[in-house]
């Protein structure tokens, strides 16, 4: 016949199990703060190299939403917060995207696109040499597809805009060539 009381050999593996799943959560906490770690530093790194380059540079959804940019884009717009607002609200100031746009057509055929395009932005017209490149790295599964884009000013102001003044900015005065 088989004794159903407990003893204290029952009690310590209880116990001791109790132990083994703590350090072993706290081993899972110390490898995830780690990696936290780790990839904060990265996303920092990231951050510094992209403030570092002096053209606009923007991260956009599928949507064309803006997701990030850098501080050039900041600048540039005057935009405190402009992620989550459409790209074409900012460049176009329209409810609808561009027919030109490399960053829909990067993301509708994997490919990295150029287009040079002008934009009103603060009263000025800008040309900007744009490349939009889909991002390869595969995203979790919940996240959607997305590009990046970046946009040169190529140049100050576009040829034959006229300056306050009657100057052409290419050209000198009323549309005239200066020197050969």
């Amino acid at each position: 016949m088989s004794d159903n009381k407990t003893s204290i050999e029952d009690f310590i593996g209880i116990e001791h199990s109790k132990l083994n799943f703590f350090q072993e959560l706290r081993q899972s906490i110390d490898e995830l703060t780690t990696s936290n770690r780790k990839s904060e530093d990265q996303r920092r790194e990231i951050a510094a190299i992209l403030d570092g380059i002096t053209d606009v540079m923007m991260v956009l959804s599928e949507d064309l939403r803006i997701i990030s940019v850098n501080h050039v884009f900041r600048e540039l717009f005057g935009e405190e917060e402009p992620e989550g607002k459409y790209c074409y609200e900012l460049f176009r100031k329209t409810t609808f995207p561009c027919p030109e746009c490399p960053a829909f057509r990067s993301l509708s055929t994997d490919t990295v696109c150029r287009e040079t395009a002008i934009f009103r932005i603060n009263g000025r017209n800008m040309q900007f040499q744009m490349v939009a490149s889909p991002i390869k790295e595969p995203p979790p599964a919940q996240a959607p597809r997305a590009d990046l884009q970046a946009g040169r000013d190529a140049g100050e102001g576009i040829p034959g805009e006229i300056l306050p003044g009657g100057e052409d900015r290419h050209h000198g005065r009323a549309g005239r060539r200066r020197g050969p």
